[in-house]
């Protein structure tokens, strides 16, 4: 259990290293997608590997990514 850590500290084992970088960034407005929505055109970049997944229609759907199966991503 994780008691006297912060929300982060206790989940960062089980987040991609650059997403808990990102969150102890500071950086703010990053916006996730999941594998199945349809995000709109637009570059979108694995948050586990940082494979990059170009949609160039808007009714295009996220696939897991091709490289590692995630299926989680952040615009870039």
């Amino acid at each position: 259990m994780c008691y006297n850590n912060s929300i982060l500290d206790c989940l960062s084992d089980n987040l991609p290293f650059k997403v808990v970088q990102n969150l102890r960034s500071g950086e703010k407005g990053v916006s996730m997608y999941k594998t199945g929505e349809k995000p709109g055109k637009g570059r979108y970049y694995c948050t586990n590997c940082g494979q990059e997944v170009i949609l160039d229609d808007d009714t295009d759907t996220l696939p897991p990514c091709p490289k590692c199966q995630n299926t989680t991503y952040r615009k870039g």
